[in-house]
């Protein structure tokens, strides 16, 4: 469901993106509908992301969006938010294909490929993050006291019980 953390981090996501070289960051790919196969994607584009606007876009979806990106670097929110790009520029090809324009993508994209780019954004991996059980460590340690958090757990094998095992699987 589409909120206005979603609406807010496409404005400042779209603001972060120039069509003209010499604007930022180089981003050259291949698109196509969301969902759609590598060799389904047909169509190409070039566009740049401005640095210090992308920062304050990953920033801004760091302290606003869910609890597991407070964990994560900059640099890699900054990656989750260029693979969304890639994923969904179907939404803003429609405005910006064969089209020259100056500004951002922000300044230049209609209001019904925003709500879509937003819609996106609401169900992307960064919003909704599929949990996925992990056993560490490889090395075997001796734990002397279970630890249980939000983010992860660290317990004693004898802990590990089928409603916790259920649990924790059953949360993918």
């Amino acid at each position: 469901m589409r909120k206005p953390i979603h609406d807010e981090t496409i404005e400042l996501l779209l603001a972060s993106i120039y069509q003209k070289s010499g604007e930022g960051l180089q981003s050259s790919f291949f698109y196509g509908k969301p969902g759609a196969r590598h060799y389904e994607k047909n169509f190409g584009t070039e566009i740049y992301y401005k640095e210090n606007k992308l920062t304050r876009t990953a920033i801004h979806v760091r302290q606003h969006g869910p609890s597991y990106l407070k964990y994560l670097a900059i640099s890699d929110i900054w990656s989750l938010l260029q693979k969304f790009v890639v994923e969904n520029y179907w939404y803003l090809a429609n405005g910006a294909f064969l089209r020259q324009f100056d500004g951002s993508y922000a300044d230049n994209t209609s209001a019904d490929a925003k709500q879509k780019f937003s819609e996106a954004l609401a169900i992307s991996d960064i919003f909704q993050p599929q949990n996925k059980l992990t056993i560490f460590p490889l090395v075997p340690i001796q734990v002397l006291a279970d630890f249980d958090s939000e983010v992860f757990f660290l317990i004693k094998s004898s802990s590990l019980d089928a409603t916790r095992l259920r649990s924790t699987i059953g949360a993918q």
